[in-house]
């Protein structure tokens, strides 16, 4: 279950760190909104290794996860709608964070059930 958590952390803190680095120039607003479920993954997941409301934070852990995998969906929407002569986008990128995306929300799902299921209480 640490496993899960950490992990979690680790993709809250890459996402958060991208978010930075893309949306620095485009202004506080941008920031703020697509920064929000890097925070929601990395104050969820420290919240359930610190045992201090476990439940609460795989909820907020669900809903960060829940609103990255709208924001790769999003993204990935976009690559249907190829104009005739765009560059081909990085199908292997997207595919690489679908699949990452996918394995953050079952790692979610899974620390959801760990915590339910009062397995957090053995730990602590």
């Amino acid at each position: 279950m640490k496993a899960l958590a950490i992990s979690l952390i680790l993709i809250g803190v890459i996402w958060a760190t991208l978010m930075v680095w893309m949306y620095l120039v485009s202004g506080i607003i941008a920031f703020v909104a697509f920064s929000l479920a890097p925070i929601m993954l990395i104050v969820g997941s420290l919240l359930v290794l610190t045992g201090w409301h476990a439940k609460l934070g795989t909820i907020i852990t669900l809903i960060g996860c829940g609103i990255v995998t709208v924001y790769i969906g999003y993204g990935i929407s976009g690559l249907f709608h190829v104009e005739p002569l765009q560059a081909p986008p990085p199908y292997l990128f997207y595919i690489f964070l679908a699949i990452v995306t996918l394995l953050a929300d079952f790692a979610a799902i899974s620390l959801y059930r760990l915590v339910s299921s009062g397995a957090i209480s053995q730990l602590h």
